[in-house]
Order: structure tokens, then sequence, then C-alpha cells
């Protein structure tokens, strides 16, 4: 196993994933989980690559939720959770995603 570590751009976004039902937290944090424990070799179901250097953990429990991470520094960075409302993700999101991620190599 790869272990990298896993930091959260914001502590909003780890406290939305706190407040979503147990069921759906769970799911979250196993993802991650599985993040940390095969960085960039984690593939589908559970990650994948939505281009420009953006990953996206795929959870499907009770609620769709999308954590959009990226990499930097050999660490595993999240930088955008929502709830997946619709087969593609916004344009919206994936411009939070870019904007945070612009922050990190900034």
């Amino acid at each position: 196993m790869v272990q990298i570590r896993v930091n959260y751009i914001s502590d909003s976004i780890l406290e939305y994933i706190k407040a979503l039902d147990d069921r759906t937290c769970t799911g979250c944090f196993k993802a991650i989980c599985d993040l940390k424990n095969y960085g960039s070799e984690l593939t589908m179901p559970i990650s994948k690559n939505i281009g420009n250097g953006l990953f996206e953990l795929r959870i499907n429990e009770s609620l769709s939720i999308r954590i959009i991470y990226t990499f930097c520094d050999g660490n595993a960075w999240i930088i955008h959770a929502f709830k997946k409302t619709s087969k593609k993700i916004s344009k919206k999101d994936i411009n939070t995603a870019l904007k945070r991620k612009k922050l990190l190599f900034a």
C-alpha cells in the first residue's frame, strides 16, 4: 500500500461530510481511507480522473456524493464536496474545484 496524507483545503468540507446521514458519511470516510491507502493507484469504481489534475471520489450510499481532490507535493488534497444531482458534474462545481486547486499551487 502507498499510504499518503489526505488534507482538506477547508474545514467546511470536512464539516459538510460529517453533517451527512450516517450511512453516507461512513461511505465518504471509507472512500477517503481508500484514497489514503492507495493514492494515485485508486481507480474506478471509487475514483475517476475528471481532467485538469482533478479526481473524484464516487460515493453512492443513501445519497450520491462526489468529493473532488487533487495531488500536491505527494499529498492528496480534498478541495470540494457536493451532492450529485445530475449525470455530469456542473461547470459551477468544476470551476469551484479549479479555483481551489489554483490556491494550492500559488
